[in-house]
C-alpha cells in the first residue's frame, strides 16, 4: 500500500520524467539530469518565470525574469516554440541584443 508521502513522490517523479523542472508552493524542483544540454527550460514561479539552462559542460545556469508583460506572455503562450519568438521580441523591444566584436565602439 503506498502512503500519502509516497504517493506525493510518485506524483513528482512522473511529473519529472515529462518535464525536468517543476514549481511547487515550497520551491522549485529541477532535475538536470532528465535535461537536454543547450535547451532552455521554463517555469512560473511566485509569478516570474525561471529559465534553466544546462550548457556542454552540464553546469546550469538560472534567469529569473519579472517584467510583467513578458511573464503575462510566458504564462499565456502554450508552445516552447513560441516562447524563442516572444524571447526574441522583448530583446529587440527592449534593445538587448548582444554586440558583435567589429560592433563595439572603437
Amino acid at each position: 500500500m503506498i502512503s500519502g508521502g509516497s504517493s506525493k513522490y510518485c506524483k513528482f517523479l512522473l511529473i519529472m520524467m515529462h518535464y525536468p523542472i517543476v514549481a511547487e508552493k515550497d520551491g522549485v524542483k529541477i532535475a538536470p539530469e532528465h535535461m537536454e544540454k543547450e535547451k532552455f527550460y521554463h517555469c512560473i514561479f511566485n509569478d516570474n518565470v525561471l529559465l534553466i539552462f544546462k550548457d556542454e559542460q552540464e553546469f546550469l545556469h538560472c534567469y529569473e525574469i519579472d517584467d510583467k508583460e513578458l511573464v503575462g506572455k510566458i504564462k499565456n503562450s502554450s508552445e516552447n516554440d513560441a516562447l524563442e519568438k516572444i524571447f526574441e521580441d522583448y530583446i529587440e523591444r527592449e534593445n538587448l541584443k548582444t554586440l558583435n566584436k567589429s560592433e563595439l565602439p572603437k
